[in-house]
């Protein structure tokens, strides 16, 4: 059978693979690149890249038996490769994941819902090790947080002296994935000037296994609080099955949100890790709770007289220092 193959470009494309895709209870939307297959006109398969995530993977039931399954991922393998990019991800539904294991890839997370898949030139577990020995992580027992620190403020100093008091070194993982305000070199360079003078603290990249565009995409978006729970669960769980046992973590601590999309995740990450959750409550200046957001209002507004009871003095200093002031 001819297939005729078309790359997604206009919007008439994108109408058309949203509407195939909705027969399978996918929203289309946060791709960089597509492809679908015709037969006749009637659009019978379609796959969707998002950086170096494989995604959207979609064939009409009466194609399955045939090799468009392997088609459409040789395709996507190739394209992305052309871009430099060997180290791939799946994001698919389960009825899919033993077919992408049969094509070389590993199998990071498996629920009724969801399917994270990895390919096997890369590896979760070592990625995690290879990690844990570049920082020296050899105490027998860890407390975590993790921090977009966007930027970093007393807010979150604050969280870290309350988790130390329960006396267990604290790993402090950086949110890797550049899609903030700030970039992730500055906001890690200022989590590392914020807490210059704790000591017991490691700061780490997250990497691309915790709160990603891979695992977590709507954290960035903000804009599907139903897709938090999905996304959320499986960030916790791969959190929980990997992050915990390799780093020896014992309690990862939050602080408390009001933000709908990070407190719909505080409430899945509750959900698995059951007691291992601790939520701290904010803390305030003047009867306002400190917020990322709030600092970054300061900041544009170039209100650096604020921003001295709101982040370390050293964040001052580099947040001026980007600002050539």
């Amino acid at each position: 059978m001819n297939y005729n193959i078309k790359e997604v470009i206009s919007d008439n494309d994108k109408e058309t693979v949203a509407a195939f895709l909705k027969k399978f209870n996918f929203k289309y939307e946060n791709v960089d690149y597509s492809i679908y297959l015709e037969v006749e006109k009637e659009v019978i398969a379609t796959v969707s890249t998002r950086h170096n995530i494989i995604t959207f993977f979609a064939i009409s039931e009466e194609f399955q038996a045939e090799n468009i399954a392997g088609y459409l991922l040789s395709y996507m393998i190739n394209h992305l490769a052309s871009k430099g990019i060997d180290h791939l991800f799946i994001y698919t539904t389960p009825m899919y994941f033993k077919y992408f294991e049969s094509m070389s890839f590993r199998t990071i997370l498996l629920t009724d819902v969801v399917a994270v898949l990895e390919s096997n030139n890369y590896d979760i577990k070592k990625e995690l090790h290879k990690l844990k020995v570049k920082y020296s992580l050899n105490e027998e027992k860890y407390n975590a947080v993790c921090l977009n620190a966007n930027p970093f403020t007393k807010g979150h100093l604050y969280l870290i002296e309350s988790i130390l008091k329960e006396g267990l070194p604290l790993i402090v993982f950086v949110l890797e994935e550049d899609k903030s305000f700030f970039s992730y070199e500055d906001r890690f360079k200022m989590v590392k000037f914020g807490l210059e003078k704790i000591k017991n603290v490691t700061v780490v990249p997250s990497t691309y296994y915790l709160i990603s565009n891979l695992t977590f995409p709507t954290y960035f978006l903000k804009d599907d609080i139903d897709k938090v729970s999905v996304e959320g669960k499986v960030d916790a769980l791969i959190f929980k099955n990997y992050f915990m046992k390799i780093f020896n973590i014992q309690k990862r601590y939050v602080g408390e949100e009001t933000d709908p999309t990070t407190k719909r995740y505080n409430e899945m990450l509750k959900e698995i890790l059951n007691d291992d959750l601790i939520i701290i409550p904010r803390k305030k200046v003047f009867d306002e709770i400190i917020s990322a957001s709030l600092v970054r209002k300061k900041y544009q507004e170039d209100d650096f007289k604020s921003l001295s009871s709101l982040v370390p003095k050293k964040v001052v200093s580099y947040l001026k220092k980007l600002k050539d002031i």
